[in-house]
């Protein structure tokens, strides 16, 4: 969980780039809840499915792939403008 702190916590540094206003960190933190409501819809499914480990593993797999999309996007493509 130490790692999983990364991406919320420089979502404030990446926001001007997304808009000038504070809206910009607004729209990026939403999306960022909006997620962690999903993931917790899926989860129900798939702990029916399969055993409590491996849902924990494909979880933090997929949280681990999106913070290395997150760190090498250029932000440069995120300019909304």
């Amino acid at each position: 969980m130490l790692f999983a702190t990364a991406l919320p916590a420089l979502l404030p540094s990446v926001a001007p780039r997304v808009s000038g206003s504070p809206v910009g960190y607004g729209v990026l933190l939403g999306g960022f809840d909006s997620g962690v409501v999903l993931g917790a819809l899926v989860l129900q499914r798939a702990a029916a499915r399969s055993s409590a480990d491996a849902v924990a593993s494909g979880g933090i797999a997929i949280f681990g792939l999106a913070t290395i999309g997150a760190g090498t996007t250029r932000y440069d493509c995120l300019d909304l403008r």
